[in-house]
């Protein structure tokens, strides 16, 4: 599994314990959901 991949998993993993939705994280952390997205299924750089 490259980084990519390893990170967006983590990312996912995390966001969900915290029952957060990809679009209220990209609101707090002041990302585009796409960006999440993207880094969450490891096509963009984190």
């Amino acid at each position: 599994m490259d980084i990519r991949k390893r990170i967006g998993w983590n990312v996912r993993r995390l966001r969900k314990e915290r029952e957060i939705t990809q679009e209220d994280f990209a609101t707090d952390s002041g990302f585009d959901r796409g960006y999440i997205s993207g880094v969450e299924r490891g096509v963009r750089n984190p």
